[in-house]
């Protein structure tokens, strides 16, 4: 709390009161931020500009982040040779139907208990003199380890779960949120196990991996970029009148507060730093949990991808850019508010070490 924008002891029973009811935690971020307005359009007298929220960033859709994949599969008339083999019965598996037709996380499990028994089957076709099929069997692993970059970015980041995370929120619901979001464990977990796989180690549980994707469903990623965007909008708009007083007609002159002085300063320390600045911080929390896992997954991949050849979708790193120019406008626009609002106080005198 910023010590200049305490509300003097005369008001503190009533700016209590006032906060406890700005504070109500069943209250919309937008409905906090109209009451904010409202209140800054009175003891300001300005009028509240017009709502101009910056657009949503839309997830793309899954045709938009395919990637190509080698063709590599052992036919069936080889892997009847690799009987002896436990990966016969993952190639078995694969070539089925349902293995044809799995979705990406599927093609993932595969892959990867395909790369996590080929070396042993390798070896047994070396040692019963099987060159020819050894060394086809050592040219299909080479080309799925090169494929898993493309394999993990398909099952995780380009997938239905994941997708999820990100959507406009259908129904209104606390936030933040006061328990730990679901998809941030999951993420953490899914990056420990990404990098393990990107370095050879494809020892894995097709069940917890499933698992962890299915706990996506539940993160709250999407209610956060709806939080940040109205969050942006409210303190431009906010801003902005503040804007007006200081480099337009004064709120005081010879920088001698005014009773409206200071109930503007009370508006701000209850109505902003008491209620949105404090769920704002929440907010941000939320952001650096769930942003770090996704940043250290998408920064990993990047790399990966990049060195077997390929990359991550434009159109995946659109929505990226969008992603993070809204949060960082939202806490650019945080600090440009604290300026503002610093800036008036010190035109009544009510700035740090000036009130009288």
């Amino acid at each position: 709390m910023r010590a200049f924008l305490s509300a003097p002891p005369r008001l503190a029973a009533l700016a209590l009161l006032i906060a406890l009811s700005a504070c109500d935690s069943t209250s919309s971020a937008n409905s906090a931020w109209e009451d904010y307005l409202t209140r800054l359009s009175r003891v300001l007298d300005v009028a509240i500009p017009d709502p101009a929220p910056p657009p949503y960033p839309q997830f793309p859709r899954t045709r938009e982040l395919a990637l190509t994949f080698s063709q590599s599969d052992i036919n069936l008339l080889e892997f009847l040779r690799l009987r002896r083999c436990k990966l016969r019965e993952t190639l078995a598996e694969r070539n089925s139907i349902l293995g044809r037709h799995g979705d990406a996380s599927s093609h993932l499990i595969f892959d990867l208990r395909f790369l996590n028994e080929a070396p042993a089957c390798i070896e047994e076709l070396k040692a019963d003199d099987d060159s020819e099929l050894a060394q086809a069997l050592i040219d299909a692993q080479a080309s799925k380890q090169r494929d898993l970059p493309a394999r993990l970015f398909m099952a995780l980041l380009a997938g239905k779960e994941f997708r999820q995370i990100w959507q406009p929120p259908q129904r209104q619901r606390d936030y933040p949120p006061q328990e730990a979001d679901p998809a941030v464990q999951a993420l953490r977990q899914w990056q420990r196990w990404q990098a393990a796989w990107l370095r050879g180690e494809w020892q894995h549980s097709g069940d917890a991996l499933l698992e962890s994707l299915g706990q996506l469903r539940h993160g709250r990623g999407g209610e956060l970029l709806a939080f940040q965007q109205t969050t942006l909008d409210g303190l431009r708009r906010s801003t902005a009148m503040i804007r007006q007083r200081v480099e337009g007609r004064p709120l005081c002159l010879n920088r001698q507060p005014i009773n409206e002085a200071r109930y503007f300063q009370n508006v701000v320390s209850q109505f902003f730093i008491t209620g949105l600045q404090r769920q704002a911080s929440d907010a941000n929390r939320h952001q650096l949990a769930l942003l770090g896992a996704v940043r250290q997954i998408e920064a990993d991949l990047a790399g990966a991808l990049s060195a077997s050849g390929n990359a991550i979708p434009e159109t995946y790193r659109q929505w990226q850019r969008q992603r993070d120019a809204l949060l960082d406008a939202a806490k650019a626009a945080q600090r440009d508010h604290v300026a503002a609002v610093e800036a008036l106080l010190s035109q009544c005198g009510l700035a740090p070490g000036r009130e009288p």
